[in-house]
């Protein structure tokens, strides 16, 4: 069984253990309520997230969004696990810029990192969402819907609502690419977290 699978194993049977919670509550406090942008660097703000299986009260939070400043916008890095937290860390950004999205990308395939590009799009419909093209391939060929089903399943459906927004820009690795004078290199090592 490979490490993939074994994770996904691990978090399944941690959820359905008597430590989950068990219901949802519509007064528990939002995910990221407790979490503000930390800077970086003059441009880079990220919240470190938890580090907390997906459950009910963590609305299936756990990872790092970033957001990059420019001179006329923000550029979002992995919005995380629901439409619910897309739309949360919108208002978290208008703490830090009150610019628009210009740009999404997600860093990778596991729902935590990307499914809050629906939430995203809600707002801004046109912005573009860059990911490496095996991400791309990997959602659309059903992995969107699995994580869809996956997080229901660990926050107790506290993620319900979300749809599977896939990238719609497809990197390689290498690129150079300048968004409103603001150059990102693209970087791919093949192997690490996923492929």
């Amino acid at each position: 069984m490979n490490t993939f699978k074994r994770t996904l194993l691990l978090i399944s049977l941690l959820s359905a253990s008597p430590l989950s919670v068990h219901a949802h509550d519509v007064n528990t406090p939002s995910s990221l309520e407790g979490y503000s942008f930390e800077q970086v660097s003059e441009n880079i703000h990220v919240i470190h997230g938890s580090q907390e299986l997906p459950s009910s009260r963590t609305r299936g939070f756990m990872n790092n969004p970033a957001v990059i400043t420019t001179a006329n916008g923000a550029i979002v890095i992995d919005p995380g696990s629901s439409r619910e937290i897309g739309r949360q860390l919108l208002d978290k950004i208008k703490q830090v810029t009150e610019k628009p999205v210009i740009a999404v990308f997600n860093t990778h395939v596991h729902g935590d990192h990307w499914l809050g590009n629906d939430g995203i799009r809600e707002v801004y419909p046109e912005v573009p969402i860059y990911a490496h093209q095996r991400m791309i391939d990997r959602v659309e060929n059903g992995e969107g819907s699995h994580y869809i089903d996956l997080f229901l399943k660990l926050t107790e459906a506290a993620t319900a609502g979300t749809r599977s927004v896939s990238p719609n820009i497809g990197l390689a690795g290498g690129e150079l690419l300048t968004l409103d004078g603001t150059q990102l290199r693209i970087h791919h090592t093949g192997h690490a977290h996923t492929d």
